[in-house]
């Protein structure tokens, strides 16, 4: 019955055939393109640090008590500070929604192997990570396994045992010395009335040479003398931890996971990273280079492009039938 009308009525068929594809088409630019569909509640993040400590005591001291905590219910991690070890306490616990859509993995190497997994990894987090976070429809940008730079003290037993130097003393010393203070002021009120000027003093605060830490004093003598830092250990600049590196051909490389914001278009999103990194590029140093080697993008393409040619072909077709037939 239905076709019958429309058979009789070729010129009605062909405005409703041109209206629906006008539709589609229309309808095309506004659909979400990604790898794979949005999940909805995203994922919570919930991350700290237990430096020293070994599997078994994160997964029985930390890991045990905030999961008993939280049970899909939001703002109960707090509750569960309290009961976490003072080391994790100090280091504090982040909590972050995050949307698990990778849509690309970047390696940021060093082609000739002059660049050191420390360097890599502290160039592509102040210069690289902040910048490609700030792309559109990018949510986050995290570096895996990442070396932040920080001062290392490798303390000597044999020297320590010699010296009657205990852990605790030159942990002490650190924290005692190593201190970022407010100094204060002169001529701060109240003051004479002919007092005109006003200071604020200011201290060195903070070490940040290797120089520095080996003038820290562990302990004064009584006949005047002095025990140092340098007496005790080796200072250098290394990373904060060596958990884990990344290597890429067995050459050092960072890495890092750049993930999508849900509902932004994929290809946009890569082609924004892309032309980003092509900028950050020409300011790379020396025996540095990037590589994308994993891009969701690629496959959302390759699908897209046999999309239209679906799209395409079943056009021709059903312009053939319609021909044909009306």
């Amino acid at each position: 019955m239905i076709s019958k009308f429309f058979v009789h009525r070729p010129k009605f068929a062909f405005v409703i055939s041109i209206v629906l594809t006008l539709s589609g088409l229309l309808s095309i630019p506004a659909l979400p393109v990604a790898e794979f569909p949005n999940i909805s509640p995203p994922m919570v993040s919930v991350t700290t640090s237990y430096p020293g400590a070994s599997a078994e005591v994160v997964a029985d001291t930390v890991s045990k008590v905030i999961e008993a905590e939280v049970n899909g219910v939001e703002n109960l991690v707090q509750q569960a500070m309290p009961r976490l070890p003072q080391e994790v306490q100090r280091n504090g616990v982040k909590v972050e929604k995050q949307d698990p859509n990778i849509l690309m993995m970047l390696n940021l190497v060093s082609p000739d192997g002059s660049l050191d997994n420390l360097f890599l990894n502290n160039y592509m987090g102040i210069n690289i990570k902040d910048n490609l976070a700030r792309v559109n429809g990018v949510s986050k940008a995290s570096i895996i396994g990442g070396m932040d730079y920080s001062m290392r003290i490798w303390l000597n037993p044999d020297r320590m045992a010699s010296l009657g130097v205990t852990v605790e003393e030159a942990i002490s010393a650190v924290q005692e010395q190593n201190i970022q203070v407010a100094a204060g002021r002169i001529g701060a009120a109240p003051v004479p009335r002919d007092q005109q000027f006003q200071y604020t003093l200011s201290t060195k605060g903070r070490l940040s040479h290797p120089e520095e830490f080996e003038q820290i004093i562990i302990r004064s003598n009584p006949d005047g003398s002095a025990v140092y830092m340098s007496d005790i250990a080796r200072i250098e600049l290394g990373a904060a931890s060596y958990d884990a590196e990344a290597m890429l051909d067995n050459k050092p490389s960072a890495l890092l996971f750049i993930y999508q914001s849900s509902g932004a278009n994929a290809l946009e999103v890569a082609k924004g990273v892309h032309d980003e990194l092509s900028r950050l590029r020409e300011q790379f140093p020396e025996d540095m280079d990037y590589k994308v080697l994993y891009d969701t993008t690629e496959f959302v393409q390759n699908s897209i492009d046999e999309m239209i040619e679906t799209l395409l072909i079943a056009v021709a077709l059903v312009i053939f039938v319609v021909y044909i037939f009306l």
